[in-house]
This record gives structure tokens, sequence and C-alpha cells, in this order.
């Protein structure tokens, strides 16, 4: 008897430890929040016959000061390498909400291949970065 309610305590420990590991490497498990301050980061991107247009967006909370700088990123080796940049918009949030920046460039070139980045820094009210984001189109 004393063998069987053992190896029961054992089993159920065994089941009780390893739940928490397969939770965290399970899809359906919950996942840890990337960023503490901000959510919901995006980007868009898109090209007419002379224009890139190019947007980004981010709710923040727990903010001071937020600055947002949205670059465009052209690639002449079709995505492979992003050398050169150019910002589109710049910008400087105070407080709390969801804010966004847009930008438009004239097309570089037709064999131009280009990314949308945006660059995402939240600080505290001692001017102390707390949180930063990098988001990409593509």
């Amino acid at each position: 008897m004393k063998k069987t309610i053992s190896l029961l305590l054992a089993l159920c420990f065994l089941a009780i430890t390893t739940v928490p590991v397969f939770a965290a490497q399970s899809p359906w498990g919950v996942e840890p929040q990337r960023y503490t301050c901000i959510s919901s980061p995006r980007v868009s991107y898109s090209e007419d016959n002379s224009m890139y247009t190019c947007s980004g967006k981010a709710r923040v909370r727990n903010s001071a000061t937020t600055t947002m700088d949205l670059y465009l990123h052209p690639s002449y080796d079709g995505g492979v390498t992003y050398k050169d940049t150019y910002l589109l918009d710049s910008k400087q949030f105070t407080g709390d909400g969801e804010y966004s920046v847009y930008g438009t460039k004239k097309k570089l070139s037709s064999d131009c291949k280009c990314r949308t980045a945006l660059y995402i820094k939240v600080y505290n009210s001692k001017g102390q970065l707390i949180d930063s984001a990098e988001v990409y189109s593509d």
C-alpha cells in the first residue's frame, strides 16, 4: 500500500512539474508580452507609379514621452541587404494613447525592393528609456 501511494505521489509530482514546461512551449500556452509599454506596433507600405507611401502606428501606455521614427529602406539586391535609409517622419508624443506617423517618398527605381521600418522609444518622466520596439514591413 505504501509503495502504491508513493508511486502515485511521484507521478503527481512529475505531472505538476511538466505542465508549466509544456505550456511555455505549446502554441496554445500563454506567451509573455514582448513589450511592457508598447502594444500593437505595425507598419504598412504601398507603392504606386511614382510614390512610396509608408505609415506606422502603435498604442503606448505608462509613458511620459514617446518618439516614433519612420524610415524607408530600399534594397537593390532583392531584399538581401538594406543599406540606404530615408527618414520619412519623426514625431514626439506626450502621454498615453495611440500614435501614428506617415510619410511618402518619390519612387527610387523600378528594380528596387523596399521595406518600411518603425522605431519606437518610450521614456518615463525622468527621461529614462523604459521600452523600445522595431517593426518592419515585408
